[in-house]
């Protein structure tokens, strides 16, 4: 079994933090550095912020992919506790 401890938008919250001046889905509070992100919503996310844009979602997606292809190359997927001999 794959186990993600953490969701995507808690790290992407954690490496934008109240220095950067870029919050997602908060109120935006003065910063050490001044950013501005623009373009369409699909690609940045909007007023919900980077981690609901369409690249985060692919990012995330591909190497999630990825990482089942590893593991079932390795042979560490765990066949379901019904399906399981003794």
């Amino acid at each position: 079994m794959i186990d993600f401890p953490d969701s995507k938008s808690s790290i992407s919250r954690r490496s934008r933090g109240p220095g950067s001046g870029i919050v997602s889905g908060n109120e935006a509070e003065q910063g050490l550095i001044r950013s501005t992100v623009k373009g369409p919503d699909f690609l940045t996310g909007g007023n919900f912020g980077v981690e609901s844009s369409i690249l985060s979602l692919l990012l995330c997606t591909s190497t999630g992919i990825v990482m089942v292809v590893m593991a079932v190359k390795r042979g560490k997927i765990v066949p379901p506790i019904w399906k399981r001999t003794a």
